[in-house]
């Protein structure tokens, strides 16, 4: 008979999980479980709504997954996840009562607000010795009231301008192509613009940008650690990192972390 060749399987969807355990507990106990869904093909674009339902929202988190390899197409592959993604948050919202929407939207923005890098106490305490914070009638301003005066301050503009009440995240993965990239000729401006543009984006929808590489273990455990930070609340235990263009940590708030009442 005629040979048929067929193709290789491939899924619209795909599901994994990770385990979370405190990282000084020496038994291991599982505290906690991270579903993940992976979505490769806009085209199975309906299948995202077995995962943006009115139940899940209240506790995700999405990642958009870019690859260095492809880094021309990084902004127009973000854009389109972005308008896709928007569309599900959007229809599984209206089954989401107003109240707990406010709820989403105001726990995102004081993540973003309150943000603070890690290993900053100290630098603050340092600070607070050296300068005396003074209200208008001349007071001195105790700790409580400092972060009461904090809640009333907006976010500057440009930054959380779009705010679904879902954490965001911008993966890139396969960053140990990036010293290749800049021995490009003008590979440097590349890079440093690439950063700029992705930063742009993340910044307005309060996004945090990492990049990864399994193949060089570039920020593996980082990207898993903030993860469970955000999602179980577990302290944040990494600094960020803009110096070094293989490993670019930005935790959503960094920017803000440089500005002090």
């Amino acid at each position: 008979g005629e040979e048929r060749k067929v193709k290789d399987l491939s899924y619209g969807i795909e599901y994994g999980y990770l385990d979370v355990f405190r990282s000084d507990d020496a038994e291991k106990d599982v505290i906690g479980r991270v579903n993940i869904w992976f979505f490769d093909d806009i085209a199975h674009k309906d299948l995202l709504d077995v995962v943006f339902t009115k139940e899940s929202i209240k506790n995700m988190i999405v990642a958009f997954v870019l690859d260095f390899s492809e880094n021309w197409n990084f902004m127009s592959a973000l854009n389109d996840w972005m308008v896709l993604c928007s569309e599900k948050i959007g229809q599984a919202l209206k089954e989401v009562p107003l109240q707990e929407q406010d709820d989403l939207r105001n726990k995102l923005y004081n993540s973003v607000r309150d943000y603070k890098d890690p290993g900053q106490e100290e630098a603050q305490a340092l600070r607070r010795r050296a300068t005396r914070r003074v209200s208008k009638v001349g007071e001195v301003l105790n700790t409580e009231e400092m972060k009461e005066v904090k809640t009333l301050i907006p976010l500057p503009p440009g930054v959380l301008t779009i705010n679904y009440g879902i954490p965001f995240m911008v993966i890139c993965n396969k960053s140990d192509l990036v010293e290749a990239i800049e021995r490009d000729k003008d590979g440097e401006n590349r890079l440093d613009f690439i950063a700029y543009t992705l930063r742009g984006f993340c910044i307005q929808y309060a996004a945090t940008l990492i990049y990864t590489s399994s193949k060089q273990n570039i920020n593996i455990d980082i990207l898993c650690d903030y993860l469970f930070h955000r999602m179980f609340d577990l302290p944040l235990i990494h600094r960020p990192d803009i110096l070094h263009k293989d490993s670019v940590f930005l935790p959503a708030g960094y920017d803000l972390s440089l500005i002090h009442i």
